[in-house]
């Protein structure tokens, strides 16, 4: 009774913390989020941004059935399980893809709203909470089903386990395996949320090493075995997991293609200066989102740990600077690899967002603890001045600035205004001016304006110009699927199965029909025993086929359903 007794008041003496006036004004900030996310996009009910969205709904439905691969995907290695492992334990189950689809959005925007929680853990900051919760490289996910919020929710949770457990697990053996085994599942499962979760570990065994060489340097050779046994411990774990979930549930086969980034890289060690300016687009975008000055607040304050020996600190924010650093690269191939197709993969940021994220978390607390100080001004070298005023340079007149109407360009929508209308380039320039003005002169509430200023200025761009994409998205996928009722509409049973023409149809006819109708998937003609009577087609394909067929239902999208009473 007694135990009982103890375990009720430890159980209600953590419950009390969240009546405190601090957690009360972080729930604040979490219920705000998700309310201003609810108004923003909660107009949104079908799948709009690119058709991943689909395979990860499929891949939801596939997994209530025990299968880890979508039918929908031409590659599933392509398709990490992680996500829609997350979105099956709640809507896979519905029935209704339009119910199926809006559940799974509030979801994602809940996952969104809870990511200030975890902010508030790692920089003890409710300003940089409530600041996150608005960040437009967050925010903007808040209106697709895309992987990338999960992820970036289960990044800045590693980051915050990290910080915990080397501050105070590290000095019991049994504290120390238990964080090793944890820590090792979460890196597992933000793996498998997406492609890029193979970073993880690399950047994690790095950031490790760096620091071990720190502390074996600095003679502190106590916590040093520890953190090596942690260390060495969490490997291990990792690949524990990674190996049971392979016995036990997911496929043999692979989830990322690591051979086409290698290839890819490669390819651009050939032709230096296109991949010098591929990097450089990318560490332009991403000094932008981070206001440009943050990462000097973030290098004094790193300076400031390293000195302190302070490596409970030092370790996840290593870890953070890795994982940006190999998201770079990756992002770097697979632009590499999309650019010939694609002209708007000159300026793919979609992959750097995650990482953007944890960097603005760090940045912004840097900056307050600066804020907050009364010590003298910083003193930066005249070279970085140099190197930031070139990179503003390169933003306003030589960065690529394309209509963005593609998914992989999410956080960079706005970025034609700056090449539409020239003035606001130079609202830019005067804003970064005057924020360099108020670091030098030292003048931190002026410096605080400025940031904020640039940060809401920026916020309600990225909004207003996410808002008018799905809508002109959805207008267009509307049609597909009034046309896909209307031909289906009068078919029985037996007029099923519709096969598909061997030269292809339109992406959206191929995905808005099975976002219709789950599990009922179109295959090509020729993979059918029995021949198919109804063959979907393109127009000009038409007297290709057997004389005794004839049209049944045309779609705007120039594809057609030719009937053929003895089939295919």
């Amino acid at each position: 009774m007694k135990k009982r007794v103890r375990s009720f008041k430890q159980i209600w003496s953590v419950l009390l913390v969240f009546f405190k006036p601090t957690y009360r004004k972080l729930l604040l900030i979490i219920g705000v989020s998700f309310v201003v996310r609810l108004v923003v996009y909660g107009y949104i009910k079908i799948p709009w941004i690119i058709f991943d969205e689909y395979i990860y709904l499929d891949t939801a439905r596939q997994i209530v059935r025990s299968n880890f691969l979508s039918q929908l995907s031409r590659d599933p290695q392509l398709y990490p399980p992680g996500w829609p492992l997350f979105l099956a334990a709640f809507t896979g189950f519905i029935k209704n893809p339009l119910v199926q689809y809006k559940i799974s959005l509030i979801g994602t925007m809940l996952i969104s709203s809870l990511i200030p929680f975890l902010v508030f853990w790692l920089s003890g900051s409710l300003w940089v909470s409530l600041l996150v919760a608005f960040y437009p490289p967050l925010f903007i996910y808040s209106s697709n089903i895309m992987s990338e919020t999960l992820f970036i929710f289960m990044l800045l949770a590693l980051i915050t386990a990290l910080k915990f457990i080397v501050r105070d697990d590290l000095n019991k053996r049994g504290s120390l395996f238990l964080a090793a085994v944890i820590l090792g599942l979460f890196i597992y499962f933000t793996r498998i949320i997406r492609s890029f979760g193979i970073i993880l570990l690399p950047a994690f065994a790095l950031a490790v090493l760096l620091v071990i060489y720190f502390q074996y340097r600095a003679q502190s050779f106590n916590r040093l075995k520890s953190l090596v046994y942690f260390s060495l411990l969490t490997v291990f774990f990792y690949y524990v997991w990674n190996y049971l979930s392979r016995l036990l549930f997911l496929p043999d086969k692979g989830f990322y293609e690591k051979t086409t980034y290698i290839d890819s890289f490669i390819k651009g060690l050939m032709q230096p200066r296109f991949s010098f300016t591929l990097l450089r687009n990318e560490i332009t975008l991403s000094l932008y989102w981070l206001f440009f000055v943050l990462p000097i607040f973030s290098y004094f304050e790193f300076r400031k740990e390293w000195h302190k020996k302070e490596w409970y600190l030092l370790l996840p924010r290593l870890w953070t600077i890795f994982i940006f650093g190999f998201s770079l690269l990756l992002t770097f191939a697979h632009m590499f690899i999309g650019t010939a197709r694609n002209p708007q993969y000159l300026v793919f940021s979609r992959y750097l967002d995650p990482a953007l994220v944890l960097l603005f978390v760090y940045g912004a607390t840097d900056f307050l603890k600066y804020f907050q100080t009364a010590s003298a001004k910083l003193k930066i070298h005249p070279a970085i001045w140099l190197v930031l005023a070139y990179f503003v340079y390169y933003f306003i007149f030589k960065l690529p600035k394309l209509d963005y109407k593609f998914g992989n360009t999410m956080s960079v929508y706005f970025f034609l205004l700056f090449k539409e209308q020239a003035w606001l380039s130079w609202i830019l320039v005067a804003l970064v001016g005057f924020i360099v003005y108020s670091i030098i002169k030292n003048q931190r509430f002026w410096l605080l304006s400025g940031l904020l200023i640039f940060f809401v200025w920026t916020t309600l761009f990225a909004i207003n110009n996410t808002l008018s994409t799905p809508t002109w998205v959805m207008a267009k996928y509307q049609k597909v699927i009034n046309e896909w009722d209307l031909a289906l509409s009068n078919y029985q049973t037996a007029d099923i199965p519709i096969c598909i023409h061997k030269d292809g149809i339109s992406s959206e006819t191929y995905y808005l029909y099975h976002f219709l109708y789950p599990y009922q998937y179109l295959k090509n003609c020729d993979s059918y025993d029995n021949k198919p009577r109804r063959i979907l087609t393109r127009k000009n394909h038409r007297f290709a086929l057997p004389s005794n067929c004839s049209l049944d239902f045309r779609f705007t999208s120039q594809e057609s359903i030719i009937y053929c009473p003895l089939g295919y």
